[in-house]
């Protein structure tokens, strides 16, 4: 167990050291995050993601399998924008399709509806509807997220994700990892750290 907390600190710390000098700009309100607990790990979670962000640092989280394939996710992110507050919510449904494999795990379908509340300018509403594609990998007791997607909102920006998760006592899970898009030629990235309970 000892050995399992200092390779994920050790991981932790190499990443954040490549986040933070790498020439990232950071991230506007529209971003949609792409996060995922395997049904093994925890059928039921309640958390919060941590950000580095202009508008919010913070989002509330929530994730339930239905089965061991199908599970749904919902998540919500107060929004601070001119002084003004808004209120971000975020619905996501997810496939997952199982391997017999001992490290590639399964491959997930999702699809996440996102949307900003309380917003009165015509020019500051948004809604998107992202696409994507998940892969979990398991390493010993790491899981490795990686995903692809496509966001179908008026900027059409491809959208991708990387994390690290490991469960302590089969109740908690700390995820770390990144969220990012690209468009028009810009590369936006997210580094995030989640704390979950299982329940």
């Amino acid at each position: 167990m000892k050995e399992d907390s200092f390779k994920v600190l050790i991981l932790f710390l190499s990443f954040t050291g490549i986040l933070l000098s790498s020439n990232m700009v950071n991230n506007e309100y529209e971003y949609m995050s792409i996060d995922f607990v395997p049904y093994s790990t925890s059928k039921t979670s309640i958390g919060i993601n941590l950000y580095e962000n202009s508008y919010s640092n913070y989002e509330f989280n929530v994730h339930n399998w239905f089965s061991d394939n199908l599970c749904f996710s919902g998540s919500f992110r107060p929004i601070l924008i001119e002084d003004d507050m808004y209120l971000k919510h975020n619905l996501a449904i997810k496939y997952s399709s199982d391997f017999k494999s001992k490290i590639f795990k399964s491959l997930v379908l999702g699809l996440n509806y996102q949307k900003i509340k309380y917003k009165d300018d015509i020019n500051y509403n948004y809604k998107g509807i992202l696409y994507f594609l998940l892969a979990s990998i398991k390493i010993k007791s790491i899981w490795i997220l990686p995903s692809y997607g496509k966001v179908d909102d008026q900027h059409k920006t491809n959208q991708y994700g990387f994390s690290i998760l490991k469960s302590f006592n089969n109740k908690w899970l700390f995820t770390f990892g990144v969220n990012g898009y690209l468009n028009n030629d810009i590369d936006v990235a997210v580094p995030y750290i989640s704390l979950r309970y299982s329940i």
